[in-house]
Order: structure tokens, then sequence, then C-alpha cells
């Protein structure tokens, strides 16, 4: 449904139910299911061994790029907390990340992996594709805007 609301079309339609109950049919022995007794829950986990990896990696390629912006900017936003914990900076609110910050981090990024997928098309910016993913994380409610004033 997610993929749909993008513009995306990955060849599966249907019902989401019978949709993943086709993918775990197709990735057979490169996942494992585990029921839980409460609510008749069940969790799928890959599999790690090589031949599984290799699979899974091929079969995530149809569906990497729809995710891919959206993953940068998590990654980078994880990447600049990170550091700033292991550094211990202190004076400074101890979640709060400048959006210019996030942006410089995640155009780094997106630089690094131009190869592994597309990021944005030839004549856009990479820093301006970075602000709009931020844009949607804040509008989706994923990212807040804090009101810092300085003194």
């Amino acid at each position: 449904e997610e993929v749909l609301a993008r513009d995306y079309d990955l060849g599966f339609s249907g019902n989401s139910e019978d949709v993943v109950m086709h993918a775990i049919h197709l990735l057979g022995n490169c996942i494992t299911i585990t029921n839980t007794s409460r609510n008749n829950e069940f969790f799928i986990t890959p599999s790690t061994t090589v031949p599984a990896v290799f699979e899974l990696s091929f079969y995530s390629n149809g569906i990497l790029h729809v995710f891919f912006k959206e993953a940068v900017i998590a990654c980078s936003l994880h990447a600049l907390l990170n550091k700033r914990h292991r550094n211990g900076i202190s004076g400074i609110l101890p979640n709060v990340i400048s959006q210019e910050q996030l942006v410089r981090k995640a155009a780094s990024l997106c630089y690094l992996l131009c190869y592994e997928g597309t990021v944005s098309l030839p004549c856009q910016v990479l820093g301006q594709v970075c602000h709009e993913a931020i844009e949607q994380f804040i509008q989706y409610g994923v990212l807040l805007v804090a009101e810092v004033r300085f003194w």
C-alpha cells in the first residue's frame, strides 16, 4: 500500500495479505518464520547464509529505490546523533540537529551511494533532494521542528 501510494508498481496486485504470502513463498529458504503464541503473531527474519543473503539482495533491488531517500535521511540522522552522544558534546540539546547539518550529511551519503541506486534526476541538486525528503519527514510527523532561540 505504501509503495502504491508513492506511485510505484512492483508487479503485484490484490489483497496485501495475499501479496505477503506470495512473497513468503517466493523467498522460501531465505527467511525464517517464527510464530508466537500470543495474538497468533509471527515474525519473519532473514537467513544469514551466504546464498540467502545474495538472493535477498537480488529481490531487494526491486524495491530499494522506493525507500532510498528515506533510508539515507534516517541513516544520516542516526550517524549525527551517534557522533554527538559518542563525543559527549555538552551545552547542546541532546536530540536536536540542525536541518542544514542533516541536509549536508545526507547529501554526502547520497554522493557516496550514487552508484548503488538512483537518488535524484541528473538535473537535480543532491542537497535540494535531501531537503525535500527531510520536509516529508517533518510533514509526516517523523521529525519535529524545534524552535531554538539563541540570545
